[in-house]
């Protein structure tokens, strides 16, 4: 319930210039203390851990070594998918790509980086070179790196999904609801709020292209790896 006022002095080289070699007050009020320690690892603290799911110790090792598995098993799947989307893309041969497909995915990439920004008043170039240790022209070449990948993959999907015939003309409400549990959303209402109609049939393709590939890929896992 304390309050307290913290005088600091921002360094002349701190990344947003307007508050560069400046001096602030926070005014601020103290809400808790915490004080690090060693709890004792007893049922009702790991109920409390397991947010109830779990009523005693025994359980809630159990419940850790699930969680911990599935983890693992999710990693060692989309590393799969990753190893076989490269090998698809190196045997693949593009002659060009439509360029507001490359524009669009360009847009996405840099979106969140450029809105990070902005809220540190700092210029694309400034943010880059500050929280990602890289120069802005080292960060362009790896976003046209992965736009390439994106682009190839968006490309194969669409032939594959023709050939197989598993193309979206229309999304149907099962597909919509298919989409807002991939893109981890509770309801098809959020999902038409954040991604267009082209968007949820590109990523509902990839995503079904991606399932029907790991049917027939022969994937040899390698040991101590």
């Amino acid at each position: 319930g304390e309050a307290a006022e913290i005088s600091v002095t921002y360094p002349d080289s701190y990344p947003n210039e307007a508050l560069a070699g400046k001096s602030a007050v926070y005014k601020v009020t103290v809400k808790a203390i915490l004080e690090e320690g060693r709890a004792e690892l007893n049922d009702d603290y790991a109920k409390e851990l397991s947010g109830g799911e779990c009523s005693n110790v025994g359980e809630f090792r159990a419940y850790l070594k699930e969680n911990l598995q599935k983890g693992v098993d999710a990693q060692k799947e989309l590393l799969a998918q990753q190893a076989v989307w490269d090998k698809v893309i190196a045997d693949t041969a593009i002659e060009n790509y439509p360029e507001d497909l490359l524009k669009a995915k360009e847009e996405v990439y840099k979106k969140n980086d450029e809105e990070s920004a902005k809220l540190e008043n700092m210029t694309l170039e400034e943010y880059v070179e500050a929280y990602m240790g890289i120069s802005i022209e080292d960060y362009n070449q790896q976003i046209a790196d992965e736009i390439e990948k994106s682009a190839k993959k968006s490309v194969i999907s669409r032939v594959v999904a023709k050939q197989e015939g598993i193309a979206i003309d229309k999304l149907s409400d099962e597909d919509l609801k298919e989409a807002a549990e991939w893109f981890g959303y509770t309801d098809i209402s959020q999902l038409k709020e954040y991604y267009s109609e082209d968007d949820i049939k590109a990523e509902l393709t990839l995503k079904r292209v991606t399932e029907l590939m790991m049917e027939t890929a022969k994937v040899t896992e390698k040991t101590g790896e």
